[in-house]
């Protein structure tokens, strides 16, 4: 039989096959329609707590069934599903119904998530766990009161703690409180009254006298005394706390080496929410996951971007989580310690020669022989190359047969049915004016010449990587704010590639205070239209801090006749919702940067997202895009992307659209040119550095509508509830099934 010339073809040809040979590997753990755990206690509760009444969805219910029986076979699990489905409330039940099972109702678990949501987790903890003791910890104390409460506790208990504490670690309170001199009265031998000054401990804020309980009853405490004790008090008539934890001073023990060291297996379950962002082979966050998972009996991974687009992006989780499979696949951290790299970070590039893609450049003279021989010169030796690799966003479909298969759950919002809105993705290209497209033309021909004569140059060539950084930067930012710059700089090298200050490279022009251009014009017309059929906008601009288009969007926007409220940068993160809620009917649109809304919190009051700039982070532009997503939204939601055609805003958003297509593909939204963007990685896995490629004369034109078309065609595989026997696709068909079910390979 011929070959097969394209994937669809294999496809037509061998489809029923390949299904017939997967199933003969795979054996489902759970299907719809095995027995699932009894939740009825959990929604009870939730819906008592709540004042409102909750039920669970079937495919969530489903979810959980699996998970139960995940952690019966595996002591580490991944829930990866997309934002909206769920994760926390899914994650608290798989675990009640567990350790329930078990008969392990009073299990303890530890929740690791990021600061501002760690209100959210508490809230969730309680409404889902009937009877449970669940505190946030915020200093060493808090940890400690929790500890010895959740030892008597007869239900289930919860410690919430965010990862940038658990990172800083917790600063034990020492005592702290005022001198107060009183007049001790006592007899002498003679019988003669006498008195003498006493230094006492005071509260400093209304100078209360700190008083302890004793056999022979309450006596005043001197000054001396309580500060040599350990514990601090709080002040009787006021309640204020006495205490200070001056950083550098006290003692500040970690987390997770006190719970490693003093507690191992104390706590039965870690949850790691978010856990994407956790990924670091070197951060301390990511050190922090992996001590505390290996101090848990059971761990639990929860995230909605499992991947960026490069295997790398799993490496170090994996390690964290499924360290046995990878020492099964040939991979060995023993060879790779002791340097001044991590074990783990040095293994990255052979984790990536087998997962990934990897792509090797190849720099020789003309004069060099091109048939692959090997040159040697007059004495022998070798001639060498200089070769430059470089990982793309690539996936090997084995990275998810390998590691994930079994050992993760996942989850679409397509799964939620009918109770899910309808969400539509809208690329809206908007026209330069003559001035606009003549100064941005300038500026980037400007700094392209820059650019050649400092890669002309001799010495270490420093300049060219921080100048490249710099023109896309400076030509994204300019698009949209082409006035109030000061003159570009770059830094400067010598000729042994020392720094010796900076120089001008570009004057951009300063169209005048406030320019208005057409992307700003359509941002106005897109809200008043969204407004006036009843739909509130949120625009997000990335561009925050020296060229700040905020001001600019604002003053828009109201002239318009727009009720328009931008969210302070100084709204601490575990604010942030109730400050939405308070402000929410002040507000037609509201003006925030989109990291500040991406992870836990629900914007189902704006259901337009707009995106005024866009930024080279997919992990921040899937989850920011999916804020409004939510089984309770009531009107269908509308992501929209503005951009400058022929510009570097365009190849951004097609090389976002690249990325997005192959981080996709590994977490079950495939199609052909998903397939092919998970194979062969889209154009590039470093954004920036596929901007600078792009910016190269003669390099090909790019079109941002084809790129995001991969991610709003159908797929093409079964619904989620078809019969188990589908037309597959290549070394695919276990990934569409892994969506359903847990496998036992």
């Amino acid at each position: 039989m011929p070959l097969a010339q394209d994937l669809n073809e294999l496809i037509r040809k061998f489809g029923m096959a390949m299904a017939t040979a997967a199933e003969k590997v795979l054996h489902p753990v759970h299907v719809p329609g095995d027995a699932e755990p009894d939740l009825a206690p959990i929604e009870a509760n939730r819906t008592n707590l709540s004042k409102r009444p909750f039920k669970l969805f079937p495919s969530q219910r489903v979810k959980i069934a699996a998970m139960v029986k995940g952690m019966a076979r595996y002591k580490r699990l991944w829930l990866v599903a997309e934002m909206g489905c769920g994760k926390s409330p899914m994650s608290v039940a798989a675990a009640w119904a567990f350790f329930r099972s078990r008969g392990r109702p009073d299990f303890k678990a530890l929740v690791l998530c990021p600061g501002h949501i760690v209100r959210k987790w508490r809230r969730e903890a309680e409404w889902a766990l009937p009877g449970a003791y669940v505190k946030v910890a915020r200093c060493f104390h808090d940890f400690l009161a929790w500890r010895d409460k959740a030892k008597g506790h007869a239900g289930p208990s919860v410690l919430v703690v965010s990862k940038e504490t658990a990172k800083l670690g917790f600063d034990v309170d020492k005592p702290c409180g005022a001198r107060r001199k009183i007049l001790e009265r006592t007899l002498d031998a003679g019988g003669k009254v006498c008195g003498s000054s006493v230094e006492m401990a005071a509260c400093p804020d209304c100078g209360a006298i700190l008083h302890e309980d004793t056999d022979n009853g309450r006596r005043a405490v001197s000054y001396d005394e309580y500060i040599a004790n350990n514990e601090p008090c709080r002040c009787e008539g006021c309640g204020e706390r006495l205490s200070t934890n001056a950083r550098g001073f006290r003692s500040n023990p970690h987390l997770d080496r006190f719970i490693q060291r003093k507690m191992p297996n104390f706590f039965d379950l870690l949850i790691a929410d978010e856990v994407h962002e956790l990924a670091g082979a070197e951060t301390i966050q990511g050190n922090t996951f992996g001590t505390l998972a290996s101090a848990c009996r059971y761990t639990l991974a929860l995230t909605g971007t499992l991947i960026g687009g490069r295997a790398e992006d799993l490496h170090a989780p994996l390690w964290r989580m499924s360290a046995g499979l990878l020492r099964r696949r040939g991979f060995d951290l023993g060879p790779l310690r002791g340097g001044r790299v991590g074990a783990i970070s040095r293994n990255a590039r052979g984790f990536t020669m087998g997962y990934g893609v990897m792509e090797r450049q190849i720099c020789r003279d003309a004069s060099d022989d091109v048939t692959g021989t090997v040159q040697r010169g007059a004495c022998g030796r070798r001639r060498e190359f200089k070769t430059i690799e470089l990982t793309k966003p690539g996936i090997s479909p084995d990275l998810f047969n390998h590691f994930l298969l079994g050992r993760a759950v996942f989850m679409s919002l397509s799964e939620l049915g009918p109770a899910l809105p309808t969400i539509e993705r809208i690329l809206e290209p908007c026209p330069m004016s003559p001035p606009l497209r003549t100064a941005y033309d300038t500026l980037d021909k400007t700094l392209e010449e820059a650019l050649k004569r400092k890669a002309a140059c001799g010495g270490k060539r420093k300049g060219p990587p921080a100048l490249a950084t710099i023109r896309i930067q400076a030509l994204d930012a300019y698009a949209d704010k082409p006035f109030g710059w000061s003159p570009i700089t770059c830094p400067r090298y010598d000729d042994n590639g020392i720094r010796c200050g900076s120089e001008v490279v570009a004057v951009p022009e300063d169209l005048g205070d406030g320019h208005l251009d057409g992307k700003d014009r359509r941002m106005v017309e897109l809200c008043k239209k969204e407004v006036k059929q009843g739909r509130k906008c949120c625009v997000y601009p990335v561009f925050t801090g020296r060229h700040d288009v905020r001001p600019k969007i604002m003053k828009a926007l109201a002239e318009a006749g727009l009720r328009t409220v931008l969210m302070p940068d100084t709204v601490l993160p575990v604010a942030r919702e109730d400050w939405i809620a308070r402000h929410v009917e002040e507000m037609d649109v509201l003006i925030v940067h989109p990291k500040r809304v991406m992870t836990g919190l629900d914007l189902v009051q704006f259901p337009t997202l707009i995106w005024f700039q866009l930024g080279y982070s997919t992990h921040v532009l899937r989850q920011a895009s999916a804020r409004a997503r939510r089984p309770i939204q009531t009107q269908p939601c509308k992501v929209i992307f503005l951009f400058y055609e022929r510009t570097i805003q365009e190849k951004a958003l097609a090389l976002m659209g690249e990325k997005e297509a192959a981080s996709q593909a590994l977490e079950g939204t495939f199609d052909t040119r998903a397939l092919k963007a998970l194979m062969n990685g889209g154009e590039d896995s470093d954004i920036m550095a596929a901007l600078a490629r792009s910016l190269e004369r003669g390099a090909p034109k790019v079109n941002a509508k084809a790129a995001w078309s991969k991610l709003t065609e159908k797929p093409a595989f079964m619904p989620m509830h078809a019969p188990v026997r589908p037309v597959l696709r290549p070394m695919l068909a276990r990934r569409q099934l892994s969506q359903q079910f847990l496998f036992d390979m």
